[in-house]
Order: C-alpha cells, then sequence, then structure tokens
C-alpha cells in the first residue's frame, strides 16, 4: 500500500479538501492510503468528513511561527507514519514541506498549484515566489497544478513537465434535480417569480462576496423580486453580514453559512456569480455548470472556463 500525506492549511470545506476527498473516494484504498497534515489546530466543517473515510488529521502548524519548529513536526510526522508520498496543497510556500521531505528520504514528493493570483505584488513577495520556484524544481519529483493559471503563478515561466489536472466532480452528484429546487425554495421562501442569484465559496477577501451586496444593492433599486444567496462561512462573515444589515437588504440577501449539501441547494439557483479576484480552476463553478446553471466570473478569474456557453465574465470595475 502506498501511504500518502497531503498537507493542506486546514479543514474547511472548500475547493482544495473538496478535491482531496473527491479523489480518495473513487480510489482503491487497499493500494492507496491518505492522511492529512493541516496548518490549522481548529476542526473545520470537513473534518468529519477525513476521518469518516478513515483518514487521519494531524497538526503540523504554520510556517510563520518558525520554520525550525514546523519542519521538525513535520519531520516527525512522515518519520512515525512511514510515508512513501509528501503532496502539498500550501502553494509556493510548499518548498520547504519538500525540503523537509527530502532530508527525510521520502522518493515521492508533489507540490500541487491551486492558485493564480494576478494581483501586483511587492518587491518583498515577489523575490519569495521566484526563490520558491527554484527550490521547487529543486526538490519536487512531481509538479502538478489545477490550471495554466496556476502553474504559470506557483511554478513560474519554466512550465515544462508540469502536469495539468482539472480539478473534477462526482457529476452525477450535482445534476439537477427540479424536487430539490421546489424543496429548498420552499425553505428560503424563494417565490415562484422571484430570481435568485448566488455563490458558494470560503467568506473571505480573496472570494470578494462583498462585491455582490453592491451589485445587488443597485439591482434591488430596479426590481425587489430578486435575492442573493451567499452559501459559506470565514473571516469575512460578520463584515458581509454588517454590509447587508447597514443597506438594509436583510430581505434580499440570504446569508446560509456553511454547509454540506451544497449539490442539492444549487438547484434553486438561476444564476451563479463567482466575484473572486483570482482563482485557479474554480471547483465551485464546474459544479454550478454539471447542474446547468448560467455562471458569471469575474474577469480576473483564469479564462479556461470559456469553452462553456454558459459561462460569461465581469469586470470587478
Amino acid at each position: 500500500m502506498l501511504k500518502v500525506l497531503h498537507i493542506c492549511y486546514g479543514t474547511e470545506a472548500g475547493g482544495i479538501t473538496s478535491v482531496i476527498l473527491n479523489y480518495y473516494s473513487k480510489i482503491d484504498h487497499s493500494q492507496f492510503h491518505f492522511d492529512i497534515a493541516t496548518n490549522s489546530f481548529e476542526k473545520g466543517n470537513a473534518y468529519d468528513d477525513f476521518v469518516n473515510n478513515g483518514i487521519k488529521v494531524l497538526y503540523v502548524g504554520t510556517k510563520s511561527n518558525g520554520l525550525k519548529e514546523y519542519g521538525n513536526r513535520l519531520k516527525e510526522i512522515l518519520l512515525k507514519g512511514n510515508y512513501d508520498v509528501v503532496h502539498a496543497h500550501t502553494s509556493f510556500t510548499s518548498w520547504y514541506d519538500m525540503v523537509v521531505a527530502w532530508k527525510c528520504g521520502i522518493k515521492g514528493r508533489i507540490v500541487h498549484g491551486h492558485n493564480a493570483i494576478r494581483e501586483k505584488e511587492n518587491f518583498k513577495s515577489k523575490f519569495k515566489r521566484e526563490v520558491s520556484h527554484l527550490f521547487l524544481r529543486l526538490f519536487c519529483t512531481k509538479r502538478i497544478a489545477c490550471g495554466k493559471d496556476a502553474a504559470k503563478y506557483i511554478f513560474g515561466s519554466c512550465s515544462k513537465n508540469i502536469f495539468i489536472l482539472p480539478n473534477a466532480i462526482d457529476t452525477g452528484k450535482f445534476r439537477f434535480n427540479n424536487q430539490y429546487r421546489i424543496q429548498y425554495r420552499n425553505t428560503f421562501k424563494i417565490k415562484s417569480d422571484e430570481l435568485l442569484f448566488g455563490t458558494v465559496g470560503r467568506m473571505y477577501e480573496e472570494k470578494n462576496q462583498t462585491r455582490l451586496i453592491g451589485i445587488i444593492q443597485e439591482i434591488v433599486k430596479q426590481n425587489a423580486k430578486i435575492k442573493l444567496i451567499l452559501v459559506g462561512d470565514g473571516e469575512d462573515y460578520i463584515k458581509i453580514r454588517s454590509s447587508v444589515q447597514k443597506n438594509h437588504l436583510e430581505k434580499n440577501v440570504i446569508m446560509t453559512g456553511s454547509r454540506k449539501d451544497v449539490d442539492k441547494l444549487l438547484n434553486a439557483f438561476d444564476l451563479f456569480v463567482l466575484p473572486s479576484h483570482y482563482e485557479g480552476f474554480p471547483i465551485s463553478a464546474i459544479e454550478a455548470l454539471t447542474n446547468g446553471l448560467p455562471v458569471l466570473l469575474s474577469s480576473t478569474i483564469t479564462k479556461e472556463l470559456e469553452i462553456f456557453d454558459e459561462v460569461e465574465y465581469f469586470d470587478l470595475g
């Protein structure tokens, strides 16, 4: 059996955790075993999904608290667990995981790029990322990215020998179901003549859900028969809720928090919107497309979804 240790930020439900769980649900567990090492000590809402699948959740700490302490903890986990492969999902800082794994004699060292940030960087940030590109080329045995933009951001201009692995989902799970549409629209009191648009994702700056509050504020002035649903939780939740209250949009904006029934809830939508500042390859948009929804993406998101007729891009302004 091949033992793989995945390194990720935490156990909150989201793109990276979904990718790990989606693949683990389809592979032969007699041949492969996954565990994860997380940067966050908190148990996110995907924690039980990992544990119920027999995946150990181990706390490795954060690099920002000191590389030496982090490295010692990771070394302890690797040697105690007798892992064959380390698969890191922590952006370009994964270079340090690769160095520690190399020192521990781990033969399979994989870095998986999920982000594609297009914002301008200061000199210090850009310098750190450029240095990381060198270490990743030296210590990785395999480089993976969810899309071309993510490959360039995480691994630099030298994109040779990078395997592009688009985020995969169980398409059967996300197919449109009219019974769920009726059920969930009733649950959230969405009338038949009301238009419901929304988004799914962790609530933090990158996802830019606050932009949708401004958009719906303008739309409501013209048409009251529209509602916005925000599915997710995170550090910006209170900030966004305050914005809703400040603009008196309580009747038009629904905040559900984090949910495990997104596949069913999507059936209630009429339009899926993703206003993110950047995305590597947005799995939430793929889920919405599978449901048959029209999808509106910010122009800063990778253009690899242009192949779908249902996708349109808009300028954040």
